[in-house]
């Protein structure tokens, strides 16, 4: 299906971080010249000199930007790096049967309209309405919302998860999840998301519909990597699945490297996209010791929360339900990825909104596979 007005776009971020953009802040405030001057005096800052630019059919601009005057230098922690554009470790692949699966994943992932220069990273441009809303948002809401943290007002969740008493800690995680574009309006969001944790520590990518695009580069230190054709950490996917049909499924993995840092692999192909240096994290800078994979969604407390998924609670049909399949996970010290088997559960904290289901081991080709969503419609006061 054709994304219309929503853009179902892929979703990387640290947790104990968060920004918004492409939100709605009801009302309209006046900004004072002093205000101006200060945002494009931050615009400054975050937009370094582009190369070459890139402009999508839904608008937005994208920079070429050379790897080392990339926004992730300017954190104080990454000053005196030794990285360069072509670090890519080696990453045990799964031997899966593409043929198989009745499905159709999606291969032109990225940036369709152009290149970049070797030498250069492809990076969305910031505008100074992204860092409007941000400012409205935040006079607004304040440090009461918390959009990205479990348990909070007007989050929810339907997950596979491990288990606390299993002991393990982990290297990395992966896998293939199908596109859909729930309805998700202003602050809202609803996505499908992987997740790996330790300590205050979070990981967390997969695909995001609705209102949180910008916080995957505006959280600074994800170190972007040279692609042809350029993946930017927020792209929008061209296709998404239809309930009843054969749906459109992706890939995602992450993997700690063997100098510890958190590498992002994106698509069937398994393209490295960038990665978290070691230097970000306490927790994981060491292995994870939480690894999740499933729906989740966010609402103002007040509002009716998104659907999830499909929009529907899960069938047990993948050609109905939104998946995620091959999940898989590198534990303690073994050298490949593995399927998960009793250290794992299901778990949801509404069931009247959003369901899951653990369909187990399928075959070599699905391996591990969950199914979830649901309308949603909870509200909280």
């Amino acid at each position: 299906a054709a994304i219309m007005a929503l853009k179902l776009i892929m979703l990387a971020l640290l947790a104990y971080s968060w920004f918004l953009s492409h939100i709605e802040v009801e009302g309209v405030r006046v900004i004072s010249k002093e205000e101006d001057l200060e945002l494009e005096k931050q615009l400054k800052l975050l937009n370094k000199p582009a190369v070459k630019t890139i402009k999508t059919k839904h608008g937005d601009i994208y920079d070429c930007v050379d790897f080392y005057k990339q926004r992730a230098f300017d954190h104080p922690l990454l000053k005196n790096h030794s990285f360069h554009p072509k670090m890519i470790p080696s990453v045990p692949k799964a031997m899966i049967d593409e043929n198989r699966l009745n499905a159709e994943t999606v291969e032109d992932i990225g940036l369709t309209e152009g290149r970049c220069p070797e030498g250069t990273v492809i990076i969305r441009r910031i505008t100074k309405d992204d860092l409007l809303r941000e400012k409205l948002f935040e006079e607004k809401y304040g440090s009461k919302i918390k959009p990205l943290m479990p348990g909070d007002p007007g989050f929810h969740l339907a997950v596979a998860r491990t288990k606390s008493n299993t002991g393990l800690k982990f290297n990395g995680a992966s896998m293939s999840t199908s596109l859909y574009n729930p309805p998700a309006r202003g602050i809202q969001y609803s996505s499908s998301q992987m997740k790996i944790k330790n300590g205050d520590d979070t990981i967390q990518v997969g695909w995001t519909a609705g209102g949180s695009a910008c916080y995957n580069d505006r959280c600074p230190g994800f170190v972007h990597l040279e692609t042809n054709p350029p993946i930017p950490l927020d792209f929008a996917f061209k296709e998404t699945s239809v309930r009843g049909n054969p749906p459109k499924y992706t890939a995602f993995k992450f993997l700690r490297d063997s100098d510890g840092n958190w590498v992002l692999h994106v698509g069937v192909k398994d393209v490295a996209i960038g990665y978290w240096p070691k230097a970000l994290f306490t927790g994981l800078g060491d292995k994870g010791t939480y690894v999740e994979w499933g729906g989740q969604v966010f609402s103002l407390p007040a509002q009716p929360s998104p659907p999830m998924g499909s929009n529907f609670h899960p069938s047990r049909d993948t050609n109905y339900d939104c998946f995620s399949m091959r999940l898989q996970f590198q534990k303690n010290d073994e050298e490949s990825f593995s399927d998960p088997k009793d250290e794992i559960e299901t778990f949801t904290d509404d069931n009247r909104s959003y369901g899951i289901d653990d369909l187990g081991f399928q075959d070599d080709t699905f391996r591990r596979i969950i199914v979830f969503g649901g309308p949603g419609g909870a509200t909280e006061v």
